[in-house]
């Protein structure tokens, strides 16, 4: 049953049709939104520095913050 279902994923037109889904198109979305919002949210943080340490830090902000928006939309 796998085999077939990998044979399957891995034709280049169906990949095609499921890029051109609307359920792909809408996760795509809400991803970059989720992005945006997040790299906004810590932008906008008076604590923010522009040295190497900050930058790690805005980065692990930013996954956690995507992170959240995840789990906040699933519930």
């Amino acid at each position: 049953m796998w085999r077939l279902l990998l044979a399957y994923l891995h034709s280049p037109t169906i990949v095609r049709k499921l890029a051109d889904s609307t359920p792909i198109r809408l996760a795509a979305r809400f991803t970059v939104r989720s992005f945006l919002n997040a790299k906004n949210k810590i932008m906008t943080n008076p604590y923010y520095e522009s040295n190497r340490d900050s930058l790690e830090q805005y980065i692990r902000q930013l996954k956690e913050e995507i992170r959240r928006g995840i789990n906040n939309n699933r519930n």
